[in-house]
């Protein structure tokens, strides 16, 4: 029985895997060395702790519901993945196959935990899927982006067509004003001479050119509300126009651009997701520097933003019957960079799910209406292929600012923004 317990106890010690026993309280009553060094703690250390202290709080519910099962004998044994805390702090997701020992009267004895470190597996995991992710991605952005492209160049034609001849017919239709005038004159004139009386009924008497006067004033107001009309979706295709920008994939090559003109793109190809619900207002600087980004990415990013604003401020109309709400969209320059804010009035955030907001594929939305890629994949943009900063600041019941901050590359300024100037309102 001693060369027995002998080689339990050097086959336990010397383990490849982590391995301890565990009280039906949760006490660790032995471990070995391997678990030791999973979890960083010595043995003196770990044996005056619980499982429950090292477990992650996100985790410890599912783990104790398991260990329930367990000893309430609804299952014998079971295998789960959970994150537990390494004593540096740091996180680490281990692979425990548990298994519960009985006494001579089939009472719950012990707990015999094995324990694999996956950590890296998982991150090797998350990693690729991650990749995954954003190629498919980025394939669909390049595809929307031709699309667009090709759409709005299609759109383009026609537009100018009707804008020409609509401005063809504004300058000239003055010229029938005067004819007519002329012509109204002659009319009268006429009245007295009974020869040319027939052609005045015939014209309408004094009642049709009443009818032809109304005319030449209405004329030129439509002329101006189609031409008011038209330019629109000239701006329109302008704005798609620049927000496919041709490369919107993973290869793209970064690019000074006018931020400010991006962004206002950004909201014009955006108007109907925030137009119900929202005044987007915009606060340019005029004098921001040019900066090195990819443009397709950077749209996707400032898209994103702006529809989850859009989104929250709709759910805060939705719940308490406020009007429309308001999104602000800023640009600045500190120091030897340049910050985009995109603040809106929604609900802000909650507490408990702040951690979680960069999260890939984590999302309050209801199945099917969100996905939870669209700020994962946001932050990965600007962190790590443009090496900004990306964050956000929150407040209950008053809203949400998410910071975009990029590194200015040291270049001339690419000038004033005409077309947004230092505050104004996009639209009402």
């Amino acid at each position: 029985m001693r060369e027995s317990e002998e080689r339990f106890s050097g086959a336990f010690l010397q383990a490849p895997i982590g391995v301890a026993l565990v009280a039906t309280d949760g006490h660790f009553l032995r471990v070995n060395r391997a678990f030791c060094l999973i979890m960083g703690y010595t043995e003196v250390e770990l044996l005056s702790r619980t499982f429950q202290s090292i477990t992650h709080p996100e985790d410890l519910a599912a783990a104790l519901e398991d260990v329930r099962q367990v000893l309430a004998g609804h299952i014998s044994t079971y295998q789960m993945e959970k994150r537990c805390l390494h004593k540096s702090g740091q996180q680490v997701t281990i692979l425990q196959h548990v298994s519960l020992v009985r006494g001579k009267q089939n009472e719950p004895g012990y707990i015999i935990a094995q324990v694999q470190d996956i950590t890296q597996q998982k991150r090797a995991e998350e990693l690729q899927k991650k990749m995954a992710l954003e190629l498919q991605h980025a394939q669909k952005l390049e595809a929307i982006g031709t699309l667009a492209a090709g759409i709005a160049h299609e759109i383009n034609t026609p537009a100018q067509y009707i804008e020409h001849n609509l401005r063809f017919l504004q300058e000239n239709f003055p010229k029938v004003g005067q004819w007519l005038n002329f012509y109204q004159g002659l009319s009268r004139d006429a009245q007295a001479d009974g020869s040319t009386r027939e052609l005045l009924v015939k014209a309408g008497g004094e009642d049709g050119w009443s009818a032809q006067r109304s005319l030449v004033e209405e004329i030129p107001e439509a002329i101006n509300d189609a031409l008011d009309g038209i330019g629109r979706v000239i701006t329109i295709v302008r704005a798609m126009k620049d927000f496919a920008h041709p490369g919107v994939g993973a290869a793209e090559n970064p690019v000074e651009i006018n931020l400010n003109r991006a962004i206002e793109s950004t909201i014009i190809v955006a108007r109907n997701e925030w137009r119900y619900v929202a005044d987007v207002v915009t606060e340019f600087d005029p004098k921001l520097p040019s900066v090195p980004v990819q443009p397709g990415a950077f749209n996707q990013v400032v898209l994103n933003v702006l529809v989850n604003a859009a989104q929250a401020i709709e759910e805060a109309i939705k719940k308490d019957g406020r009007e429309k709400g308001a999104i602000t969209i800023s640009t600045h320059q500190d120091g030897d960079w340049v910050e985009v804010r995109v603040r809106d009035t929604g609900p802000g955030i909650p507490e408990n799910i702040r951690h979680r907001i960069f999260e890939p594929f984590f999302t309050t939305k209801p199945i099917g209406q969100g996905t939870g890629q669209g700020l994962a994949i946001s932050r990965s943009v600007i962190v790590e292929k443009h090496n900004g900063e990306f964050s956000f600041d929150t407040e209950l019941g008053k809203g949400t600012c998410f910071k975009i901050r990029l590194p200015v590359k040291p270049s001339r300024s690419i000038g004033d923004f005409n077309h947004a100037p230092p505050a104004h309102q996009a639209s009402k």
